[in-house]
């Protein structure tokens, strides 16, 4: 679990989004304005981040959706030579 963490962009990158306000309020000379826009920015790239991971868990489900009739074909199938094997044709 803290290996995928660590490895994870999304992360790393609200980490620094995280250390970054953290730091300009105790001492790092960032003035306000600095410090909203690189967060803006951080957050904007993990909105887009999440979109672009959604798309691809739903191409996955598309993937596996697409293959399930081709797996119920096959089914049908090895039930058929089953029958035929325990049946003796």
């Amino acid at each position: 679990m803290l290996k995928a963490l660590a490895t994870s962009r999304k992360f790393m990158a609200a980490l620094v989004g995280l250390i970054v306000t953290l730091a300009a309020k105790h001492g790092l000379s960032l003035d306000p304005q600095t410090v909203a826009e690189i967060v803006a920015i951080i957050v904007a790239y993990l909105i887009g981040q999440g979109i672009a991971d959604s798309g691809k868990e739903a191409a996955k489900i598309a993937a596996v959706a697409t293959a399930s009739p081709a797996m119920a074909e096959a089914k049908k199938a090895v039930k058929k030579v089953s029958k035929d094997v325990t049946e003796g044709k």
